[in-house]
């Protein structure tokens, strides 16, 4: 019984280490970041952002948080 147990958990680890392994070998990154970073076939990395000022358009009138807001964190004293 022991070893049955042994070989499960060497199986389902060699899985776990396969789809890893799937996943560097076959990554879903934009067209332009595989173009920069994977292919280095573009010298501009440059995604497209929202509007962060009244300059640049920002609308102040639409309810919630702009999309990149998501991935900033909030700073307390």
């Amino acid at each position: 019984m022991k070893t049955l147990a042994i070989w499960l958990v060497i199986t389902l680890l060699l899985s776990v280490y396969a789809a890893a392994l799937f996943a560097v070998l076959h990554p879903h990154v934009s067209p332009a970041y595989k173009a920069f970073y994977i292919d280095h076939t573009s010298l501009d990395w440059n995604p497209a952002r929202y509007p962060g000022s009244p300059e640049q358009g920002m609308i102040s009138a639409v309810m919630g948080c702009p999309s990149g807001a998501i991935y900033s964190r909030s700073v307390r004293p």
